[in-house]
């Protein structure tokens, strides 16, 4: 019967390694788009992100990217964005919709459980071929 427990944990433990993409990293005030629009470089490429605040649990989200070269607007592919906490909330990606000469997502994020706020951004797109991907952060008020 112990066997059999110890099974069952090391399966169990096992499966959380499954939970989907994880990019929880430290915190950083310059990736902190809940304080203030935040910008990244990706070589040759400025992306620029702002977002509607307060972010609250359940409540739609708008977050708003622009990719500029030479300060202008351009194009990207497969442009999506991802989401999670420290704790696994399930997994949310979102393809990045343009419009208007930038692109945006509208989201709903559910509320921890356990009183985490603070949620982990990955927003991945292509330009000219090559893959980019910059994690941002906020927090839920």
């Amino acid at each position: 019967m112990r066997f059999l427990g110890i099974a069952v944990f090391c399966l169990l433990l096992s499966l959380s390694s499954f939970a989907g993409d994880r990019f929880v990293v430290e915190y950083d005030k310059s990736i902190d788009v809940s304080i203030s629009d935040i910008s990244f470089e990706a070589d040759d490429v400025e992306l620029f992100i702002s977002m509607t605040r307060p972010a609250k649990p359940l409540k739609e989200i708008v977050f708003t990217f622009k990719f500029l070269k030479d300060g202008k607007m351009v194009k990207v592919d497969d442009a999506e964005v991802k989401f999670n906490m420290k704790m696994d909330m399930g997994d949310f990606e979102y393809p990045l919709i343009f419009k208007d000469g930038y692109y945006y997502v509208k989201v709903v994020l559910p509320k921890c459980m356990m009183g985490g706020k603070r949620w982990y951004s990955k927003v991945e797109f292509e330009y000219n071929g090559k893959e980019y991907e910059r994690v941002f952060i906020f927090d839920m008020k």
